[in-house]
This record gives structure tokens, C-alpha cells and sequence, in this order.
């Protein structure tokens, strides 16, 4: 809220040093300000040379006062007392009754008639106080990346979005505030060194002039700045809004600088994120564009590069990998376990010796090194399966014995156990009726988890 009202406040709302609902949130975040000043007089950090927590009061004091205390006092001290020692101050006229003479006689206020010299130079002081409030937007940098760091990891960690997409969230709101900003810079800063906003040629007088625009509200015209803002940022410029002035020309030029900058940055930052926001995609690509080469070099038949192109298209996940392996690696122990038993209930029930474990230790890192020896197979229509292994179907149709087998189902697992007679073993092959990927553990995988033989 400091990021976005403030700059708007001390850019386009005049009547700033009344009492109304801004005033009282202001005073609010300055309350707030001010506990966590007294907070930070007692919180104790982390001494980058020995590693440790420093707790000791007066090391904790002498780190704040050198580092961020001046900033953040800045921040609430209370310039908006100076603003009601305007004279042109409307809101609340008594308040001029209350100031000695002596007090009043100064630039910013006084109950005497002013000079026109003075009421140009109460007015820029007026403006330079309001000015100074922006030091508030040092706390907002200072929390920035805390702030970003901490929504990134509950939207990837609550949420399950990708870093890719947090990344481009974060390039969009990068986009608004530096359109806002330069929105109320636009506004602000030539009013610093134009003595006569009424007389003076700017960018407000010419749209009132020529397009008989006028604004009745302070978020009428900044929407306008903002429009013009959001031009500049993109480099798109209609020319409808344009600078009018010396300092408007000024604060035009610092502006197309820097968002030109910042845009080419939002533009390289935005293909980089999309170049890896599908990996798979990209290899897959490659691996069709190699397969296509691969078959006009060796002049195969037509038809088989028809069959070879729907087989890696089909067997995509196949061919790209399985990464179940290596993550279950990199997981400890106990999570390793628990991990394997909840990601393979399914077919773990399906068998009458492997169904119900997980209630031990062991149980569970059994399991574990079993889902660690899965691999992942396809097979095209009408291809017959080896026997003596173990088959989990997560994709397509197979018939075995003139019973057909949808996703999910389980077969060849009594070629896995130990001592096994393989005269008793079925030896039906399932067939694939569509294409079908399958997870598969062969006997000799089980064999040396399991220490049997």
C-alpha cells in the first residue's frame, strides 16, 4: 500500500495536508512504522563473519543505526505538520489561528498578504515537503525481496505453480509499478520547477486546450499519466500526450531511458522463461526433427516412416524419460518409503504378497527399492509382451486370456516369486490392443532387491 498510494497521493491528490481518510491511513502506517523501528531495536541477527546470532542489545542497536535506522525514521517523521502551516490550507482554517505570528510569517505560511514571489516559493516548499514522503518508499525496497522470496515459495509450495509462471507473475507486476511510478513522476516532478501550473504550458493545459479534456478528479488524471506511462513503457507513443514544457521534456527523456530498459529486460527475461517453461516439449521436438532426418538419410518405405513418426509420438513420456527414480533418490530415507508406498498403492494391492506393507521400516524401504527398479515401457498395437516380469498398465487397452485389461491393472507377478516352478508359471503373452505404456519390473530386479533367488 506504501508502493502504490504514496507516490499518488504526494503526485496528483492537492489537497494533501487535509484531515480526511488518507490522513488517517497515513498516520496508521506510520504507527506502524514506528513498532517496527522498536522491534528492530531488539531483533537480534545473524554476524556474517562468525555465523552466529548476535544478542547482545548494544551490538544490535549500533547494527541498526548504521544501517537502515536513518531511512526508516525519515519515513515517519511527521513532514505533514509543515502542511498545515500553509495559508492556502482550506480544510481547516482554524489551524492558522493557532500559529504565533512569528511562525506564520515564513514562506509556508502566515495571516499577512504574500507577494507573488512568495506564493511561488510557498508553494514549491509545499511541494518539496510532500516530495520528501517518498522516503517511505525506502521501507518498500527494503522488505522487497523478503516479500518476493516468501510469495514465491508459497505459490510453488502451496499452490504447485511452476517457477516459470511465478517468474512471469512477477515480470507483470514489475510492469505495473513501473508504469505507476513513472505515472506519478510524469505528474510531480516538472510542478517542482514550474512556478505558475496555470499559466505555464504543460501536458494537462494542452489537453484541456486542444481536446477539451478537463480533469475532475484526482483519478481522472491519473489515469491519463498512466496512459501515457504505459505508452512509453512499450514503446508504442501515439503522440496524443506530449511534453510542454522544459521539465516535462526532462522528465520525459529520464523516463523512455529507463522503462526502455526495463522493457528489453521484461522482453529477454519473458523468451528465456518460455524457451524452458516446457522442456519436454522442446526434446520432443528435437527428437521428431533427428527422427525425420534419420529416415529421409536412410530412405525408408513410407509406411514405416508413418508407423515410426506415430510411435514417438505416442511414446513421448517413454522416450523423454522417467524421473520417478531420481527423485526418489534424492529424498531421505523415511520420506523415500513413505513416498513410494502412497505413490504405488495401486498396483500394491493388486498383489496378494506385496499388499499391506508399509507398516514398518523395513516394509517401507522395500518398497521403495522396488519402485526405484520400475521402468517405463510402450508398446504399438498388436505387440505380444514378454513373460516373467512384472506388468502395471498406465496407459491403453491389453487382452491376456481373452480378458481385457484397462489402465491401472496388474499381471506377471507370479513370475517374481522366489522357488517358483515356471511349469506352473502363466505363460499367456498380453497383447496390446492400442498403444500402451507400462510400468515393468523384471524378475531379476526382484530377485536382487529382495536377496532370493
Amino acid at each position: 500500500m506504501t508502493a502504490i498510494v504514496t507516490p499518488f497521493e504526494v503526485s496528483f491528490v492537492e489537497d494533501a495536508q487535509c484531515v480526511d481518510g488518507l490522513f488517517l491511513f497515513n498516520r496508521i502506517i506510520d504507527l506502524l512504522f514506528l513498532i517496527d523501528i522498536v522491534i528492530l531495536f531488539h531483533l537480534q541477527y545473524l554476524d556474517d563473519t562468525t555465523g552466529l546470532w548476535v544478542t547482545s542489545r548494544r551490538k544490535i542497536a549500533w547494527q541498526y543505526l548504521k544501517t537502515w535506522f536513518f531511512f526508516d525514521l525519515i519515513s515517519i517523521v511527521p513532514i505533514y505538520v509543515l502542511l498545515f502551516l500553509d495559508a492556502n490550507a482550506t480544510c481547516y482554517p482554524f489551524v492558522h489561528d493557532l500559529i504565533p505570528p512569528e511562525l506564520g510569517s515564513g514562506a509556508l505560511g502566515g495571516s499577512s498578504p504574500r507577494t507573488a514571489r512568495q506564493e511561488r516559493q510557498a508553494a514549491l516548499s509545499v511541494r518539496t515537503i510532500r516530495l520528501l514522503r517518498l522516503v517511505k518508499l525506502a521501507r518498500v525496497l527494503k522488505a522487497a525481496r523478503l516479500f518476493t522470496s516468501l510469495i514465491t515459495d508459497l505459490l510453488v509450495k502451496y499452490f504447485e505453480i511452476t517457477y516459470a509462471v511465478t517468474e512471469v507473475a512477477k515480470l507483470i507486476i514489475m510492469i505495473i509499478s513501473i508504469a505507476h511510478l513513472s505515472a506519478c513522476t510524469w505528474n510531480f516532478v516538472p510542478s517542482l520547477f514550474v512556478d505558475d501550473l496555470s499559466e505555464s504550458p504543460t501536458w494537462k493545459r494542452a489537453m484541456r486546450e486542444d481536446k477539451g479534456e478537463d480533469f475532475d478528479s484526482p483519478f481522472e488524471m491519473y489515469v491519463a499519466a498512466l496512459y501515457w506511462a504505459t505508452m512509453t513503457l512499450t514503446g508504442i507513443g501515439y503522440g496524443d500526450i506530449s511534453p510542454q514544457n522544459t521539465p516535462e521534456q526532462a522528465v520525459a527523456v529520464v523516463l523512455m531511458l529507463v522503462t526502455a530498459s526495463a522493457w528489453a529486460s521484461v522482453i529477454g527475461t519473458i523468451a528465456g522463461v518460455y524457451s524452458t517453461l516446457n522442456p519436454t516439449l522442446v526434446q520432443h521436438r528435437n527428437t521428431m526433427d533427428t527422427l525425420n532426418y534419420f529416415m529421409r538419410e536412410r530412405h525408408l518405405p513410407k509406411d514405416m516412416r508413418l508407423m515410426l513418426r506415430e510411435y514417438f509420438q505416442n511414446a513421448r513420456n517413454v522416450l523423454e524419460g522417467n524421473n520417478d527414480e531420481d527423485l526418489l533418490a534424492m529424498m531421505s530415507p523415511l520420506l523415500k518409503g513413505t513416498v513410494a508406498i502412497a505413490a504405488n498403492s495401486i498396483w500394491l494391492t493388486q498383489i496378494w504378497f506385496l499388499n499391506g506393507l508399509g507398516l514398518t521400516r523395513l516394509e517401507r524401504d522395500f518398497v521403495a527399492a522396488l519402485a526405484m527398479q520400475l521402468q517405463l515401457a510402450a508398446f504399438i498395437v498388436n505387440e505380444r509382451m514378454p513373460i516373467g516380469q512384472l506388468y502395471v498398465l498406465k496407459r491403453g487397452m491389453v487382452v491376456k486370456l481373452y480378458r481385457f485389461l484397462g489402465k491401472g491393472r496388474v499381471w506377471g507377478e507370479d513370475a517374481l516369486l522366489p522357488h517358483v516352478n515356471f511349469a506352473i508359471v502363466d505363460h499367456s503373452q498380453a497383447v496390446a490392443l492400442t498403444f500402451c505404456e507400462c510400468m515393468v519390473l523384471r524378475r531379476h530386479d526382484f530377485v536382487r532387491r529382495t536377496g532370493t533367488e
